[in-house]
């Protein structure tokens, strides 16, 4: 005669489950995006990129996948791919400006320097105060020759973060810059950007 279960019985702790007690959280709004993001942030770009393919497959005009995939091709140097998906993003989000400038950054990567200059100047019609535009706008225009308006650019980037001029010398788009004055002096730190402060020296 066979024993009678108990009740209780009938359901496992999830930890003795088989692989469908992650169901649930699988199943949660945006969870197989924060899958990827998660992905993404500890390096792991190709199971990212697996990831966010399948959630474009699925609405190509998911924007939120669509920038993140950018961001994993451009990390791994497909730039090609990367254009192509910040192109589909700003194409389901006209109106914002960080995937301008993703688009912008990944076009200038691959030479096309023009593309690149309209990109950026879309960003920063969108958003004229992130730092990083003015800058990347005045690599653009070194490339082109255009060394005047790159130190206005170059000028406007590090009044609006500082920080940008320790990469100034060490970029080779600002390389024709280097024995101009104006662009050594944009390069150097002013003294109140000093994280110590200054002493009088006292009387003996």
């Amino acid at each position: 005669m066979a024993k009678k279960r108990k009740g209780k019985e009938k359901k496992k702790p999830a930890a003795e489950e088989g692989d469908d007690a992650v169901e649930e959280p699988v199943q949660r709004p945006g969870g197989d995006f924060e899958a990827a993001r998660n992905l993404f942030r500890s390096g792991d770009f190709e199971g990212a990129v697996r990831a966010l393919q399948g959630l474009v497959r699925k609405n190509p005009d998911n924007f939120e996948a669509l920038a993140l995939l950018a961001s994993c091709h451009s990390f791994q140097g497909n730039y090609e791919e990367a254009v192509k998906c910040h192109e589909a993003a700003v194409k389901a989000d006209p109106r914002d400006a960080q995937r301008w400038h993703g688009l912008a950054s990944d076009l200038l990567n691959l030479g096309d320097v023009e593309r690149a200059e309209t990109a950026m100047r879309e960003a920063l019609k969108l958003d004229g105060k992130r730092g990083s535009s003015h800058y990347n706008m005045a690599r653009i225009i070194a490339r082109k020759g255009d060394y005047e308006s790159a130190l206005s650019s170059l000028r406007k980037a590090v009044e609006l973060q500082p920080e940008l001029r320790d990469s100034m010398t060490e970029q080779p788009d600002f390389a024709p810059l280097a024995e101009d004055d104006r662009f050594k002096q944009l390069a150097s730190p002013k003294k109140d950007e000093f994280d110590y402060p200054f002493f009088e020296r006292g009387e003996a």
